[in-house]
C-alpha cells in the first residue's frame, strides 16, 4: 500500500526508495488497470532475461545448442518471474535491474568499453532507487572495472565515478528525508530490521540491560518485558516489524504521541534508536544470534520451509479506498496471491535446493577437468563474477532480513547458468584448441 500511496502522491515515503512508486506512477499515466502493472513488469523482466541469455550465448560458444535453448526457456518463462510480475512489490523491477546490471558487467569484462561502464552505472543508480539491497553492488562494479581495464588512469576515474554515484544517492536520500520529514537520516528501515533480527535471541537468553549505560536500551526493554511473548516464536520471521501489537510498533506509536509527530517521522527516529539496540543485543549475545537467527535463515536460503515456498507467508490484501481510487478495484476484494502460486510452494523448496547443489558441484567438475581445457581470462573472470555475486547476494540476504523466496529470485539465473557454463566448457568442449579457448559469438 505504501508503494501505491507514494505513486499517487508523487513523493518518497519514509520506508523505501521512490523508484518502484515512480514506475507505478508512470504505468498509471498509461492505464489505471492493475493488470497493466503485471504486464509491464513481466515485459521488463523478460527483456532483461533475454538480454542476459543472449549475452551468454554471444560470448560463450554452446557446442550443444539444445543446452542453451533449454536454459533460455526455463529462464524467460519461469514461474518465479511470473510470480514477481503478479506481485505489487518492488521485487520484479529490482530483479530486472539486477539482471541488466549483471549482464552489462559481463559486457564490461569482455569489451572494456567506457560507454558500457556508463550504462552499467546508470542501471546501478536505478537499482539503488528501487531497493537498498543494491548498496553493496558498487563493490562488484569497482572489481569489474579493475579486471577489465589495464590503464591505471581509466581504472581510477571509472572507480571514482562508481562511488560518486553511490555517495550521491546516499546524500540525496538523506537530503530528501530532511526536506520531507525534518530528519537527517538515510533509512529508518535498517534499524527496524536490525533489531527485529537481533530479537530472535529473546526466547533463548536473558538480556542484561544493566551492562549498558545507554538509557535508551533500558527503556526499550521495558517494552519487551510487557510484550506478548507469543510474538517471539522459534521460527525466523519479520512479524515483529509489522504486527501492530509488537514492542517495536508500540515504541514507535508512543514516540509519535509523545513528540506529536507523524508516524513516518516516528518510524525514522525509532529506526535510528533501534539500530543501537540491535547492535547491543548482537554484541552481547553473538553465539545466540548465530544459532537462532543466522543459521536458520541461511538454511532457509538453501531449502525454504514449505510454509514459505515461493512467496512466504500469504498475506491477505483487500482493496481499500486507496486501491479503489487509484486502480478502480472494488472495495473489499481480495487481490493477494492466487491459489496457483500457493500450490507451487512445496515444489520450489526442492527446486531451490537442487539449484544450490548443482551450483556447489560445478566447481568440482571444473577442477576435475582443469587439464583438458584452457580458458580465456574473460571466461575465468565472468565465472568468478557470477559465482562471487551469487554468494555475496545470498549472504547479504541472510544477514539483512528473514528469508522470503522472492528475495533470492534475482540470483536464480546465476545459479542456473554457472553450472551450465561449466558443463558446456568441460563435458562438451571441442577437440581443437581454438574452440577450447572460445570465441565471441556463435
Amino acid at each position: 500500500a505504501n508503494y501505491v500511496h507514494c505513486a499517487k502522491e508523487h513523493s518518497m515515503g519514509a520506508f523505501r526508495p521512490y523508484g518502484y512508486s515512480a514506475l507505478l506512477s508512470f504505468i498509471h499515466s498509461i492505464s489505471s488497470s492493475i493488470k497493466m502493472v503485471g504486464a509491464i513488469q513481466f515485459l521488463l523482466l523478460a527483456i532483461a532475461t533475454i538480454f542476459f541469455t543472449y549475452t551468454i550465448k554471444f560470448f560463450f560458444t554452446f557446442h550443444r545448442r539444445i543446452i542453451w535453448h533449454i536454459f533460455s526457456l526455463f529462464s524467460i518463462v519461469s514461474i518465479p518471474s511470473l510470480y514477481l510480475a503478479h506481485s505489487l512489490l518492488s521485487d520484479s523491477l529490482f530483479c530486472s535491474l539486477t539482471i541488466i546490471w549483471i549482464t552489462t558487467g559481463i559486457w564490461i569484462l569482455f569489451t572494456s568499453n567506457v560507454l558500457i561502464v556508463i550504462g552499467h552505472l546508470a542501471v546501478l543508480y536505478f537499482a539503488l532507487e528501487v531497493r537498498y539491497t543494491a548498496l553493496f553492488y558498487p563493490l562488484f562494479t569497482a572489481g569489474l572495472i579493475h579486471l577489465a581495464f589495464n590503464r591505471l588512469l581509466y581504472k581510477l576515474v571509472l572507480i571514482c565515478l562508481c562511488f560518486f554515484v553511490s555517495v550521491y544517492f546516499y546524500k540525496s536520500t538523506i537530503s530528501t528525508n530532511k526536506r520531507n520529514f525534518g530528519i537527517s537520516v538515510f533509512s529508518g528501515f535498517s534499524g527496524w530490521q536490525l533489531v527485529c533480527n537481533a530479537l530472535h535471541v529473546i526466547p533463548h537468553t536473558n538480556i542484561d540491560t544493566e551492562r549498558s549505560n545507554d538509557v535508551l536500551i533500558k527503556v526499550f526493554f521495558e517494552y519487551i518485558e510487557k510484550a506478548d511473548k507469543s510474538l517471539f516464536g522459534n521460527e525466523v520471521s519479520a512479524k515483529l516489524m509489522w504486527a501492530k501489537d509488537s514492542p517495536l510498533k508500540q515504541y514507535a506509536y508512543d514516540k509519535m504521541k509523545a513528540l506529536n509527530i507523524s508516524y513516518q517521522q516516528s518510524w525514522l527516529l525509532s529506526g535510528q534508536e533501534f539500530a543501537k539496540v540491535g547492535s547491543y543485543i548482537i554484541k552481547e549475545h553473538p553465539s545466540e544470534f548465530l544459532k537462532y537467527y543466522i543459521i536458520p535463515n541461511a538454511r532457509n536460503v538453501l531449502y525454504p520451509q514449505k510454509s514459505m515456498g515461493l512467496i512466504g507467508a500469504k498475506t491477505q490484501m483487500r482493496s481499500d479506498n486507496l486501491f479503489n481510487a487509484y486502480y478502480g478495484i472494488k472495495l473489499g476484494i481480495d487481490f493477494s496471491d492466487g491459489k496457483f502460486f500457493t500450490k507451487l510452494r512445496p515444489y520450489f523448496c526442492i527446486y531451490n535446493l537442487l539449484n544450490w547443489i548443482l551450483f556447489a558441484l560445478a566447481p568440482i567438475l571444473l577442477f576435475y577437468n582443469r587439464k583438458k581445457i584452457t580458458l580465456k581470462k574473460e571466461y575465468v573472470n565472468t565465472l568468478l563474477f557470477i559465482a562471487a555475486f551469487a554468494l555475496a547476494y545470498s549472504t547479504f540476504i541472510v544477514f539483512a532480513s528473514p528469508f522470503e523466496y522472492r528475495y533470492v529470485i534475482p540470483v536464480n539465473l546465476l545459479l542456473l547458468v554457472f553450472p551450465l557454463l561449466i558443463v558446456n566448457l568441460t563435458l562438451f568442449y571441442p577437440k581443437s584448441s581454438e574452440k577450447i579457448h572460445g570465441k565471441q559469438g556463435n
